[in-house]
This record gives structure tokens, sequence and C-alpha cells, in this order.
């Protein structure tokens, strides 16, 4: 068949540069984020289009589509995944083991109140998360992941 009538790839989406990354995907970062977190000198080195790797065992915090990248461990804070003993919500310090215990015991108050306090004027997600992200989403999957159905006897 003649090449010229062969569908290239169509995946353009950006991919953690190898071999210092970990090859996957990246989420977009506000420009808010990125300037809170990485080092003004990296931050030069970056594209306007910067993205936030999160895969927990990559070094690559930051990168780029031309492959400029910035460590993990330059950024101002890790949060979890990248760092497992870091807190799922840097706002507010709960842990992924507060998460699970709650959710072992059924009680979703913890989950509740951080909701409430993740719409108010103390969050700072954009600026303390290294991706820019509210943890509502995360500590809710989680919560659910080890909710524990009742056992009936």
């Amino acid at each position: 068949m003649n090449k010229a009538f062969v569908k290239e790839d169509d995946d353009k989406e950006p991919r953690c540069p190898q071999p210092e990354g970990c090859g996957g995907p990246g989420i977009v970062v506000p420009h808010d984020t990125v300037d809170a977190q990485a080092p003004e000198a990296a931050v030069t080195a970056l594209s306007d289009d910067v993205l936030y790797c999160l895969d927990p065992a990559c070094e690559v915090g930051y990168f780029d589509p031309w492959g400029a990248t910035i460590p993990a461990t330059a950024l101002a804070s890790l949060s979890w995944p990248k760092d497992p003993s870091a807190p799922l919500c840097p706002c507010f310090g709960m842990t992924r083991e507060d998460v699970i215990e709650d959710a072992e015991r059924k009680d979703p108050s913890r989950l509740r109140e951080l909701i409430a306090k993740s719409e108010g004027p103390d969050a700072s997600c954009t600026t303390r998360t290294p991706d820019g992200r509210c943890c509502v989403t995360e500590v809710r999957r989680l919560y659910m992941r080890y909710l524990r159905p009742d056992t009936e006897e």
C-alpha cells in the first residue's frame, strides 16, 4: 500500500520525556502553580505549555512538549502520590492515613469538613500543590475505595 494513504499516528499528546522521565502523559498546569512551585531560573527554560507528571515513580516534576524538564525534587513542595508521606491535602493537612481510617470507620465527617474548607478562602490549591488541582476528587476516590460494606451476620 502506498504510504500516502496510510494514516499517521494522531497521538500528539505531550509525554514525559525519556530517559529522565517515564514516557507517560502529563496534566496541564496553570502558570500560577508553576511560578509558585518551581525555581524562577528553571521556569524560564520551559515553554508556555507546562505539564505535571503524575507518575509517583517518575523523577520529573514539570515538563513541556519540547522536552524541557524540572525535577520533582526541585519543586517547592511534593504532594501525594509523588511523596507517599506527604499529605493528600497540603492546604489542610489531610493525609492518606486519615482518609483510610475515616473510611474504615464509615465516618465521613472529616471529608465533609475538607470539602467545605476547599470551597473557602483558606484553600490555596493552585499554589500549594504541584499539579494545581484541588485534592477533593482524590480524597473522595480514596475514601470510597476503602469504605467497608456492612456485613450481616
